[in-house]
């Protein structure tokens, strides 16, 4: 299931590795409505290098899939998890005094804003 996250950026985390096949970045997202969200994006593998394209501060809009699982632990208790898996991120508005604007393809590659046409010149 995938959906949209817009909010200030509150804070990115350097790389996480899980295991040789999983590493991660994480990256907490506030919400600006009525009654704001702290929420924490997880970017897998590839997606990465999505968060370091940006700033603490910066107003965000990303693209997520909400994944769930359950886990049964060595007692036997089931436990459920659900995370916010982000693939895609755009720059709405930069952190106080930062000027350059940058938009992410869902590859982690950064544009400029300069860059949004394939004309030569």
């Amino acid at each position: 299931m995938s959906t949209k996250v817009k909010g200030t950026i509150k804070s990115i985390s350097d790389i996480i590795t899980v295991t040789d096949k999983f590493s991660k970045v994480e990256m907490v997202i506030e919400t600006s409505e009525d009654y704001p969200q702290t929420l924490m994006t997880e970017w897998p593998n590839d997606s990465a290098s999505i968060p370091k394209n940006f700033s603490v501060g910066d107003v965000v809009e990303a693209a997520v899939n909400i994944r769930g699982r359950a886990w049964t632990s060595p007692s036997g208790d089931v436990k459920y998890f659900t995370s916010l898996s982000g693939w895609t991120c755009d720059l709405i508005s930069p952190a106080s005094g930062k000027t350059n604007s940058v938009k992410v393809d869902s590859n982690g590659r950064a544009k400029s804003s300069d860059d949004d046409d394939d004309l030569p010149f």
